[in-house]
Order: C-alpha cells, then sequence, then structure tokens
C-alpha cells in the first residue's frame, strides 16, 4: 500500500467511480490510526474539551506525550535535512535521577545542555547532578565558566560576566570573578580561601583594594572620585591611598562636589593609641597617646603629660607665648610675662648664667662647674654669700625636706641634708679629711652667743645604723647625744653615750660607757650630819662617833653606787 496526498486520493472516489480494494487500502495507509499509530485525540467526558495524546490515550492535559518501551525520549527537533538536533527526555545516558532534560546532538554524542532534576527542582547547565538551585559546569582551559549579565537598552558598557576561573597562575587558578565586558576588565576577584580583591588579581589579605599606581586619580586630593578607598558619604569621609589616610567633609551644589579637609579622629570612644605597636619592636622606637592624653615617645608608660625617652631638638619660633621655650640659634631661652629670658646664661660665653640683679645666681664653667648665690667669683663649687641687711634676722642657707615616708622599713631614713666628703686620698697623713666644716660664726657681741649648731632633735657623732636603738652601734670613738630614750642593746665599746632619763621624777644626765657601765650625774640629798665632837679617850665614849662615821662612809658608797661611780 503507498501513502498518496489528498489530492490523489480525492480521485479514488469522483462521479462514477468505483474505489478498488487498492486504491481503499491507501486512503487507509495516508491517515493516522489512533489504535496502530499510538496517536489518540481524546473526547473528555462531560465537557467539549478535546486532548491530544502520543503514546497515550488519555492525556491530563491538552498534549500528551509518554515515551515507549525503555527509551524515555519524548521530543525530537530535526534540521530540514531531517537530522535530529535536539532531543528532549527524561533520563539521560549518566544521570542518577530523572529529570526533564535538553540534549544537543553532536558528532560526539548526545551533549545535556540543560536538565531539571525531577527529584531536587535543581537545574544543571552541563551537570546531570546540580547541587544548588542553579548550577552551570563546563571545562573551560584558561577561561571563565559563568553568566553574562547585559542589559541591551545600557550604553554604559556591553554587560558583565560572573564565572569560576581557571588561570595558569596557581595563586589566581579557582577564583570567582567579576568582570567589566568589552574591555574584559576584572573588578572583583575571590581568592580560594577567602581574599578578596577589589581591582586587585591577586589579593594577600581578606580585603585588597588597589588600583594602577599610574591612574592619576588614585591620589588622595580634595575631589571627588580621588583615592583608592572611601568610608563614609561623599559629603563626609575618610579617604585612603597608598600613601595615606584623609579626613575631609563638604557639600553638594548641584551635581558639584565642593570638599575640604576635616578633623581625623583616632579611638573616638578613648583608649590608647600606640605607634609601633608590634611586640617585636623595642620599646624605645614606640609612641602613643594613652587614653589619659599622655604622650610618650620611646616609652608606652609616660608619667607626665609628654615624657621623651631621648632628645629633645628646638627651634626658632617669634610668638610670645608665656611658658614657651625655644633656641634662637645661639641660646636657649624661656618666655615669661614680659620677655625672653635665657635659660644658659644669655649669650652663648662666659658667664654662662647670670640670673637676677647683682649676680643672684651666678654659673661659670671657666674653671670646673661653679655657682656662685650673691657672688660671681665662687671660690667652692657652692658658693653662697648673703649680704642681706635685716632687722628680723636671715638664714643664708636653708634646707627643708618635706617629703612624706610612707616605708616602715627601718633602712628608710629622711635625711634634710647628707654630706659626703669622698674620693682617694691624696695629701698628707696629718691633713684631715672633714664631712662638715664651721670656719667661723662672728658677729654677736656675746661670744657665747655666737653659735656653731642648733640642733633640735637626735644627734650622733659617727655613724647611722639601722634597726639598732643604741645610737652610733658600731662606730668607731663615737660620741652620741641621745635626747629621752634609753638606749637598748649594747653600744661600740670605744664609745660614750649621753642620754637625759628622769630619776626620781627629775630629768638627769646619763653616760653609758662602751661596756654598759652606766653613771648617773646629779645632785643627792646632804648626808647624815656629821658628828664632828672631840673623840673622849676611852673607847666606849667614843662608839658614838664612829657608828655615825661609819653610816656617812656607808650612805656614800650606796649613793655613789647609785650613780655609776662605784660597782
Amino acid at each position: 500500500m503507498a501513502i498518496e496526498s489528498r489530492d490523489v486520493l480525492k480521485t479514488y472516489f469522483q462521479a462514477g467511480d468505483v474505489p478498488t480494494e487498492s486504491q481503499f487500502g491507501d486512503l487507509i495507509d495516508s491517515f493516522i490510526s489512533r489504535l496502530d499509530d499510538g496517536v489518540y485525540v481524546f473526547d473528555v467526558p462531560g465537557t467539549d474539551e478535546k486532548r491530544f495524546g502520543v503514546g497515550i490515550q488519555e492525556p491530563l492535559y491538552p498534549l500528551g506525550v509518554q515515551g515507549a518501551g525503555t527509551f524515555d525520549a519524548l521530543i525530537s527537533f530535526h534540521e530540514p535535512t531531517g537530522i535530529p538536533s535536539w532531543l528532549l527526555n527524561m533520563q539521560p545516558d549518566g544521570a542518577a535521577e530523572s529529570g526533564l532534560n535538553f540534549e544537543q546532538q553532536t558528532p560526539a554524542g548526545g551533549q545535556s545542555r540543560l536538565f531539571l532534576n525531577g527529584t531536587t527542582g535543581n537545574v544543571g547547565i552541563g551537570t546531570f547532578e546540580p547541587q544548588q538551585k542553579l548550577q552551570i559546569e563546563t571545562s573551560t582551559p584558561a577561561g571563565l565558566a559563568g553568566l553574562k549579565v547585559l542589559n541591551t537598552a545600557s550604553l554604559g558598557n556591553q554587560g558583565w560576566a560572573i564565572g569560576h576561573q581557571q588561570d595558569n597562575l596557581a595563586d589566581r587558578d579557582g577564583g570567582l570573578s567579576i568582570l567589566e565586558n568589552e574591555p574584559n576588565q576584572e573588578r572583583l576577584f575571590i581568592r580560594p580561601g577567602g581574599n578578596v580583591g577589589i581591582n586587585e588579581p591577586i589579593p594577600d589579605t581578606k580585603l585588597h583594594v588597589s588600583r594602577p599606581v599610574a591612574d592619576a586619580q588614585s591620589i588622595i586630593s580634595l575631589a571627588e572620585g580621588t583615592g583608592i578607598a572611601v568610608v563614609g558619604p561623599i559629603t563626609n569621609n575618610i579617604v585612603m591611598d597608598f600613601q595615606g589616610i584623609q579626613a575631609r567633609e563638604g557639600e553638594t551644589i548641584g551635581d558639584v562636589v565642593s570638599l575640604e579637609v576635616s578633623d581625623l579622629h583616632l579611638q573616638n570612644l578613648g583608649g590608647d593609641i600606640v605607634i609601633h605597636g608590634d611586640g617585636e619592636i623595642d620599646e624605645g622606637l614606640k609612641a602613643i597617646v594613652t587614653n589619659e592624653a599622655a604622650m610618650g615617645l620611646g616609652t608606652l608608660t609616660p608619667e607626665e603629660k609628654l615624657e621623651v625617652n631621648g632628645a629633645i631638638k628646638l627651634g626658632n619660633t617669634t610668638n610670645d607665648n608665656l611658658g614657651t621655650i625655644r633656641w634662637n640659634g645661639t641660646d636657649f631661652q624661656g618666655r615669661t610675662a614680659t620677655e625672653w629670658v635665657s635659660l644658659t646664661g644669655g649669650n652663648g660665653s662666659a658667664p654662662f648664667w647670670v640670673q637676677g640683679p647683682e649676680n643672684a645666681i651666678f654659673y661659670s664653667a671657666a674653671k670646673d662647674p661653679r655657682v656662685g648665690i650673691g657672688t660671681d667669683n665662687p671660690q667652692e663649687t657652692l658658693a653662697v654669700n648673703d649680704t642681706e641687711t635685716s632687722a628680723a634676722g636671715n638664714t643664708a642657707v636653708g634646707v627643708v625636706n618635706q617629703s612624706t615616708t610612707t616605708s616602715t622599713s627601718e633602712d628608710s631614713n629622711r635625711i634634710a641634708m647628707d654630706l659626703s666628703c669622698v674620693g682617694d686620698w691624696g695629701g698628707s697623713d696629718n691633713t684631715k679629711n672633714i664631712g662638715l666644716y664651721v670656719s667661723e660664726v662672728v658677729g654677736q657681741s656675746a661670744p657665747e652667743c655666737n653659735l656653731a649648731g642648733v640642733l633640735n632633735g637626735n644627734v650622733v657623732v659617727g655613724e647611722l645604723s639601722s634597726g639598732l636603738a643604741v645610737v652610733g652601734r658600731g662606730g668607731s670613738r663615737v660620741l652620741a647625744l641621745q635626747n629621752g630614750t634609753v638606749p637598748t642593746g649594747t653600744a661600740a665599746v670605744a664609745s660614750t653615750q649621753l642620754y637625759s632619763q628622769d630619776l626620781g621624777d627629775v630629768p638627769t644626765l646619763h653616760v653609758m660607757r662602751g661596756n654598759g657601765e652606766v653613771i648617773k650625774i646629779y645632785q643627792e640629798t646632804p648626808l647624815t650630819a656629821a658628828n664632828n665632837e672631840d673623840l673622849p679617850r676611852r673607847y666606849n665614849e667614843s662608839m658614838d662617833i664612829i657608828e655615825n662615821m661609819r653610816e656617812r662612809i656607808n650612805e656614800l658608797e650606796q649613793r655613789l653606787q647609785a650613780i655609776g661611780f662605784l660597782g
């Protein structure tokens, strides 16, 4: 039988013709048999709706296609030449799960171009096993497997591409790139491991922002669009480049932004600011501004508002701010309420330092350094010449120690003046090494009123030894005066202790020898009155006189023992 066209089939049934058996066969073969060919028109019961089924008699939708046997292909799309180019199937070869697959027929075989997983709903492009809602896979050596986004209404560029990078550089291979098309310029790159680069092809930190050095706008200026990174709105921001950080502020007038410098705040909520804070850097190379507004240079623990572990170099100034110090090129000067005054002596030559009227303070280095107070010819390292006329009396040198001691250590002595005479002795054995020498005290008409020393406390001639109640213990040939306190312990053998102690409620001078023997110096009550009668010639008549004598001798012995003259 043959498949004929409608025009040929119509000739079989013209008026007066009787179709033959063969012609009836051609008629039947030229049309579709729903039962034999598996193509059905389904009349939905109770409605006027008709559905068309291929391989299925009662499709649930207007078009139903059902695969036959083990072949899951549903639809094929053919070239005009009859070659099938595309297939629509449900479970292509290599797919673990069924879904909907668009497959292209190529010389290398069928290639899946789009797969919709029937279990997860994930969509795969280039893969049968998409793990995300959309997963794209391809093998593109030295290229990008990704997406392109293009708004054809935009004239700004040719769109953007995003994708997984294959690169011959190991540091870039496997990264995620975002590129601006035509020209293909990479704007964002995420390196495997998490480092992010903005205009930086190989970011070496978690965020690496870069621009080419040749880009004129990469340098900070007070113009919009400059710098490498900007934090904050365009009218109030901090901008950074590879040279520094700048705070800027401004305003927008129309479409023009006018910027100017602004304050740069560091540690806005408080806390120390440390420069060179790395623990491996020596503290002498560090700087700090503490939370208490103290600055340290070369130290991290400044004890004043400014502490410099090193030298300070001063320059000149023409301002007259009080309390200012400067170097005018020849001298250090300080600014008082009325003038600049020298801090060294005035003019860079001797005398190097003269302060106040009539050489009140005079310093000269013509010899070994000497300082004169009230004299411009000091003969000693420190010479004090007081020529003041005073009706109320005066003191040439006053030394007052007002320090407060908190230590409980017996070695913590508070000393108003410490006089030392040390160094190699090169003089005669007969000359003296004197720690304190008062050469002359004259002027009072009553000589006894010319006092060399007035002492208002304990006095030691010899040495101080901490932790011992005996003043001067351990010294050699010590004479110690101690007021109101009985020495405890044993003094040096070759020493004498003088102290006051009440005896019969009367203050009495005591002298303690180095062996601990004490002599008390005081006036005792009178002895028994003497019996000066003539001795009788007979013994029994002289007994009263002898008894009187013995009583007086005994009383004298007791009193001499009491004051320490007898043992």
